[in-house]
């Protein structure tokens, strides 16, 4: 019998490299959904993309929410959903918060 995957499956490691974050993110959308914690609140990634930005893992490079990877690359959120919240595209969602070019996730 196929074990069940775990919520805790989705967390996301920064340090892995860009394919494997966008893979666990395609993999496990929409549930359980890969996600990160900032500041104690959850956020899911629903559709994310691999770019070329480099920065130390989990560091936000811009304000539209792209994120470095482990292996001198970066994602690029495109879709997120804030824990009870409904889902947003990231300009919506950057308008609302308080995750900035610099912040480390």
């Amino acid at each position: 019998m196929l074990q069940k995957i775990q919520k805790t499956e989705g967390l996301i490691d920064w340090t892995t490299n860009a394919e494997n974050i966008i893979g666990k993110i395609n993999g496990l959308y929409p549930v359980p959904g890969a996600f990160f914690i900032s500041s104690g609140e959850r956020y899911k990634i629903l559709k994310a993309e691999i770019s070329n930005g480099i920065g130390n893992p989990g560091q936000v490079l811009n304000d539209y929410l792209e994120i470095a990877c482990g292996d001198n690359q970066s994602i690029k959120v495109t879709e997120i959903q804030r824990q009870g919240k409904r889902p947003q595209n990231i300009g919506e969602f950057m308008l609302g918060s308080r995750i900035r070019k610099g912040h480390q996730i």
